[in-house]
């Protein structure tokens, strides 16, 4: 999808386990885990999180990137919903739809000056709802009861 609809519009950074050969436009990372200085600066680079998940229920790097400030697109899928308010920190599409996804990210493309103010709307999203403390003083409060 990025070779057909996006190359020369944008930059890929490729973060996977998968052997995967760069080429023009698309840089990979392998070996990089959550919190290395390596990941952060991946982040700080970013305009946009892309993760086209097709199975994860709840994908922590989904908030590690709205913590970062950055807008995220994501598959409409188990509890991915409950983290991304679609079109206000993000977007969601539907799973497996390669159509949509490219749709979306070719529309971002053209008209990014919405992306700042998505990112800091996942901001606050992360710090209102899955801040580690408030997280903690929920999961006490269940405990009690």
């Amino acid at each position: 999808m990025f070779r057909q609809e996006l190359r020369g519009s944008c930059e890929l950074d490729l973060v996977t386990r998968e052997q995967v050969d760069p080429e023009p436009g698309i840089r990979v990372h392998h070996g990089l885990n959550a919190g290395t200085e390596a990941l952060l600066e991946l982040y700080r680079k970013a305009d946009l999180f892309v993760l086209p998940t097709l199975a994860d229920c709840q994908p922590i790097a989904l908030l590690e990137a709205m913590a970062m400030g950055l807008p995220v697109v994501t598959t409409q899928l188990a509890a991915n919903p409950e983290v991304v308010a679609d079109g206000r920190s993000g977007w969601l599409i539907p799973p497996g739809d390669a159509r949509a996804l490219a749709e979306r990210l070719t529309t971002l493309a053209r008209e990014s000056s919405s992306l700042a103010a998505h990112g800091q709307a996942g901001l606050a999203i992360v710090r209102a709802r899955f801040d580690a403390r408030h997280v903690l003083d929920t999961l006490l409060a269940l405990s009690l009861k």
